[in-house]
Formats: structure tokens, C-alpha cells, sequence
């Protein structure tokens, strides 16, 4: 049996007006407000290294540019102060992404296949689980776990994404839309 679009709707979390909308070119005021959650926890999620940054230097003044071990210390210090604000610049401009978003309110459209993609981790390359991704001729998207008994690799679906962060709005087969 064939999935519709329903069962999409379900997994991806839209709705028919959401869908209305992304055809559209628009996101829908529900999309929108989901946008606007996201970039407040990725806000939040930003001021973590932020904080690993401040602990950090006030660490390595406390420590200081002595002779012998501290010395080793007070740069292994700054060296994960630098790391932590090159990571707060990342996570802002992720933020920054998700808030344009949801001002601008466009949507952009791609169509791909689904591809399923064997991770590896480790030294050792043990397997990962199977990971769902739709593969276009410009971005890669991950999909829900959930999705897999919904989706065909043959099946050809359209894409509807937000164009800065590249979050995955909705999708739909592509023979339904023509």
C-alpha cells in the first residue's frame, strides 16, 4: 500500500494548510512559530560554550603564564576558551539562520530521492544504525527515524525546505503535486 500524504503529515509534522502555504512559496503561521521556538533553543543552546569560554579564561588568569606544568595548563586553557567561542559563533549563526527564517517567511522547493546511508563510528567502523537522508542535487536532508516504513527509495518526492537553515518544512510524493 502506498503512503499518502497523511502519513507524511504525520511524521514530518504538517498539516494540509502548512502544505498550502510551502506551494505556495510561504510558511504557514504554524511553521513560523515552530521557526521561532527553534532559534530560542538554539539561542539558549549557545550560551553553554559561551559560559565554557568565561570559566575557561577566568581559569587560565587564575592559573597564569608560569614556569613548568602551570604553563601547559594555561594553554590547554585558552586553547578550549578559543574552541568555545569558535563554537558560539557556529551556534549564533545557526540561530541567526532559524530567526531569518521565520521573519522572511519563504519557502524553497527540491525534489530528490531517498537514500539510505550505513554510518560508521569509531576507529574500529563498527556499523551505526541505518540513517534515512533525502539526497538532492543541492542539500542533504536527515529524516525521522519514523519515516522509514513511509518512504520509497523509487519514489521520487518533492522538498520543501526554509532556504537559510535548511530545515525540512514538509514533503509530498512528486506525482502528486504535477
Amino acid at each position: 500500500m502506498e503512503p499518502s500524504v497523511g502519513d507524511f503529515a504525520r511524521i514530518f509534522g504538517f498539516d494540509d494548510l502548512d502544505l498550502q502555504s510551502n506551494r505556495a512559496g510561504d510558511m504557514s503561521p504554524r511553521q513560523v512559530a515552530r521557526m521561532q521556538r527553534v532559534a530560542v533553543g538554539r539561542f539558549w543552546a549557545s550560551t553553554v560554550p559561551l559560559a565554557t569560554t568565561a570559566i575557561c579564561v577566568a581559569a587560565a588568569s587564575w592559573v597564569g603564564p608560569a614556569a613548568g606544568p602551570a604553563t601547559t595548563v594555561f594553554k590547554a586553557l585558552l586553547g578550549l576558551a578559543a574552541l568555545s567561542v569558535l563554537l558560539t559563533a557556529y551556534l549564533g549563526w545557526r540561530t541567526m539562520c532559524a530567526i531569518a527564517d521565520a521573519i522572511d517567511g519563504r519557502v524553497e522547493v527540491d525534489d530528490g530521492y531517498v537514500v539510505f546511508e550505513d554510518m560508521t563510528r569509531g576507529p574500529a567502523h563498527e556499523p551505526a544504525p541505518r540513517r534515512y537522508r533525502f539526497r538532492t542535487a543541492r542539500h542533504v536532508y536527515d529524516v525521522p527515524a519514523a519515516a522509514r516504513h513511509a518512504l520509497d527509495k523509487r519514489q521520487r518526492y518533492r522538498i520543501y525546505f526554509t532556504p537559510r537553515a535548511k530545515a525540512l518544512l514538509a514533503i509530498e510524493p512528486y506525482a502528486r503535486r504535477d
